[in-house]
Order: structure tokens, then sequence, then C-alpha cells
């Protein structure tokens, strides 16, 4: 799969496109497929280095587009949304 990532903080040039592999959810966990995300402005402020409010545990995300989930506790591990 591909994963816009940043291994510095800065603008938007330190954003790149790269291959990673597809997680394996685990347990109590769901891995959506997503078509096409989003960034917003907490993920701008991430990727600049600026702290978000206390207490997140990651920044919020958008996707449209949802084709699959996928969870270790669904009863076939895989539906079709």
């Amino acid at each position: 799969m591909q994963a816009v990532r940043f291994h510095s903080y800065g603008g938007p040039a330190v954003l790149r496109v790269e291959r990673v592999d597809v997680p394996e959810p685990g347990p109590g966990q769901v891995l959506i497929e997503v078509g096409a995300a989003g960034v917003t402005l907490p993920v701008v402020r991430l990727v600049r280095g600026r702290r978000g409010r206390r207490g997140r545990r990651g920044a919020p995300a958008q996707g449209a587009g949802c084709s699959s989930v996928r969870s270790s506790w669904l009863p076939s591990g895989r539906a079709a949304s």
C-alpha cells in the first residue's frame, strides 16, 4: 500500500509517498481500506512539529471510498462494506 510519511519536521516538502506493508489488525483493532485520505489542520501542525491537544493519540483522519474492513474479531476475519 502507499502512505504519505514524513521523517523530519517542516512544510509540505518533507512529505513523501512511500510503499509500506499492509498492517494486520491486532486484538480489538479494525483495518479499513480507503480509496483516498485527506490532510487535516492537526496533521499539518504535526508535520510542522507543533504539539496538538494533550492526550490525543494520533491525528484525526478523513477517508473516502471504503472498500473493505478487516478485523481479528469478525467471524470471517474480513467483511466487505
